[in-house]
């Protein structure tokens, strides 16, 4: 299984919809089902928030591993990718310090 069919097998087994997703992440839905279809790749943020959400490990979400372990808490709060103001997203320290997006 690939991260497209993982994201939407995780999404569908936890009984949410498109919109609640979108939601979370702060993108519209069309954006998440453009994910979901494969049209566009979802950014590592994205897959890092989503795997903290669903409490599973980045290389289950990747499809890398059938085996679902939790997501790791003790670095649960270096992987939270919050917005900042300015369009800048909070990195895990050693990844990128900022990732600013301009307008």
């Amino acid at each position: 299984m690939n991260y497209i069919q993982r994201i939407r097998a995780l999404r569908e087994d936890n009984d949410l919809n498109q919109t609640k997703i979108a939601s979370m992440l702060h993108i519209a839905q069309t954006t998440y089902s453009d994910y979901e279809k494969g049209k566009v790749r979802i950014p590592l943020e994205y897959l890092i928030e989503l795997a903290q959400f669903y409490d599973v490990d980045l290389n289950y979400i990747a499809g890398i591993s059938d085996i679902k372990n939790r997501f790791p808490r003790q670095m649960s709060s270096y992987f939270m990718a919050t917005k900042k103001p300015g369009g800048c997203t909070r990195q895990p320290p050693g990844f990128f310090e900022y990732m600013c997006v301009k307008q």
